[in-house]
């Protein structure tokens, strides 16, 4: 394997419609647009499901219910996206409030079926209500959910370019120490133990290793928080954003 670490690994290509733009096409009549509403919700609706983890009562049915009525009923059928506007403000925000209106929509329906024998509740108005009112409580697990699929999405990218490069122990050392501890909550991989599974000279070394892919996954978070905002002056501010949301 290469010595230095670093010499050999480029920045990723951000490769990706701007999120503003994928929003534009999806909401466009044209026949692309399918493609881009495919692709919009690949990237959203894992975002939106882990919003619903706030109500760990809600079982998975119920879950894609909700994920799948919002959809139809507010993407589709009233067109949600063509009233999307950069100028107010992030797409994810908007994206939010809109879920966040349905969810409330669907409580109240659930109640009022309450009251009509015979028709069956989307969800429960009961297991879900405290939680609509919490709406700070909310946002947080909104924001959670979407740091989460932006750090999925880095850790993706870097594997990939690792891939490429022949540098699989970049990989290695970045997924025992970092990925797998953050994301799946597994105990780090001593650096003992990585210099006996790659081969290398020492911990310092295998410490060096784990530097160079945290620097790397940085590129490639800007690369996807680039995609993300219509300014690319605001690709610092949303750093410093998914800080605060892992603190």
């Amino acid at each position: 394997m290469p010595q230095d670490p670093h010499s050999e690994m480029q920045q990723a290509p951000a490769t990706h419609e701007t999120r503003w733009s994928l929003v534009a096409l999806a909401a466009s009549p044209e026949d692309s647009s399918v493609n881009a509403m495919d692709e919009l919700l690949q990237i959203y609706l894992p975002v939106l499901k882990g919003m619903l983890n706030r109500w760990p009562q809600l079982d998975e049915s119920t879950k894609e219910d909700l994920l799948q009525s919002f959809v139809q009923k507010r993407i589709l059928e009233k067109q949600l996206l063509s009233k999307a506007d950069a100028s107010k403000g992030r797409f994810r925000n908007f994206l939010f409030r809109s879920f966040q209106n349905h969810i409330v929509d669907e409580c109240r329906k659930s109640a009022n079926t309450k009251r009509s024998p015979g028709k069956e509740n989307l969800v429960s108005y009961d297991e879900i209500q405290g939680g609509i009112g919490e709406s700070s409580e909310l946002e947080k697990a909104y924001n959670v959910s979407w740091v989460r699929n932006l750090l999925e999405e880095g850790c993706r990218r870097l594997e990939v370019e690792c891939k490429q490069k022949d540098r699989m122990d970049l990989w290695v050392v970045f997924c025992e120490r970092l990925k797998k501890p953050f994301l799946e909550g597994a105990v780090p991989m001593p650096y003992g133990e990585l210099v006996e599974l790659l081969d290398i000279e020492s911990p310092s070394q295998a410490s060096n290793l784990l530097v160079t892919s945290k620097r790397l996954l940085r590129k490639y978070l800007e690369d996807v928080i680039r995609e993300t905002v219509n300014d690319p002056t605001e690709i610092q501010a949303e750093v410093q954003f998914l800080k605060k949301c892992l603190k």
